[in-house]
């Protein structure tokens, strides 16, 4: 159980990395991560294959190379051997103009005794400035099962960034698309982030004033709507106050929280969605 674990993991790292949009001759991404950089880029030429006409993608060491095309349906296709059990033996990587609840899924291509199966759902879209451009982004969910993966796409400059649980994963750097570069494609490191500075993930930020008396001011940031839960818990996790729980907007929100009805002490407040949850402490002068 434990190698077939390990052995899904390093598949789905490799598809992680070869999802690339768009589709030109010469398109180039570089990306770095917590332990290595990444490049990817699209071969000259085009390759006729299973009836169809596709772009070869391969990253600088020259594995893991991917025949890929956009359909005529608008989804974004890997070519797999005919031992993949999909239409035309194509895994689906991107839909193209996707809308907020727009999902696929698509069998995880391996030898495994029993079928396995990954879905991805476009959870959110906004409207940003990536690279001085002002674009649609949009938050795709990757769900395996063992693996979940949060992915940032545009169509003008393809995926972004991803990021699990504990954070970022891979950032994109640069990029040369039909012939126009945009960021650092070099392997110095350089920061990157959407203009203003979205965060990729859900933001708590410290209360003010603290200590307070008798109320204070908090503030989060959701990266996309769905639903959340802001909870209040005292210094022993018994939690004492649920303020709110349900669907909220993306984008920046702050409340007042009141300490009237409670005793003077420190306090846990926490704001989680359905993956994560962010956690800070405060504390009521009485």
């Amino acid at each position: 159980m434990g190698f077939r674990i390990i052995v899904m993991v390093l598949i789905l790292s490799g598809w992680i990395y070869s999802q690339m949009i768009p589709l030109a001759h010469k398109n180039y991404w570089y990306y770095i991560s917590e332990y290595t950089d990444h490049e990817w880029f699209v071969q000259p030429g085009k390759i006729d294959s299973n009836g169809c006409t596709y772009f070869k993608l391969t990253n600088k060491e020259g594995y893991l190379p991917r025949l890929v095309r956009l359909r005529e349906d608008g989804y974004y296709v890997i070519l797999r051997d005919s031992s993949y059990d999909e239409p035309d033996h194509e895994e689906i990587y991107y839909k193209q103009g996707a809308l907020p609840g727009d999902s696929w899924t698509q069998k995880i291509p391996g030898n495994f005794s029993t079928p396995h199966f990954f879905t991805t759902t476009v959870e959110d879209t906004i409207s940003s400035k990536v690279y001085g451009k002002r674009v649609i982004v949009r938050f795709l969910h990757y769900y395996a099962g063992i693996v979940e993966e949060d992915q940032v796409y545009t169509e003008e400059f393809g995926l972004l960034g991803t990021s699990d649980i504990w954070g970022p994963t891979s950032t994109l750097m640069g990029c040369v698309i039909d012939g126009v570069l945009y960021g650092d494609t070099s392997t110095t490191s350089v920061s990157y982030s959407f203009d203003p500075g979205l965060p990729y993930k859900m933001e708590l930020s410290q209360n003010y004033p603290n200590p307070f008396n008798p109320s204070t001011r908090i503030e989060y940031y959701l990266p996309r709507s769905g639903n959340v839960v802001f909870e209040i818990f005292d210094i022993t996790g018994k939690k004492v106050a649920e303020p709110f729980n349900g669907f909220k907007n993306h984008g920046n929100h702050s409340f007042i929280f009141s300490g009237e009805n409670f005793a003077g002490g420190v306090y846990l407040y926490s704001l989680r969605d359905n993956r994560r949850r962010v956690v800070k402490k405060m504390i009521y002068l009485k």
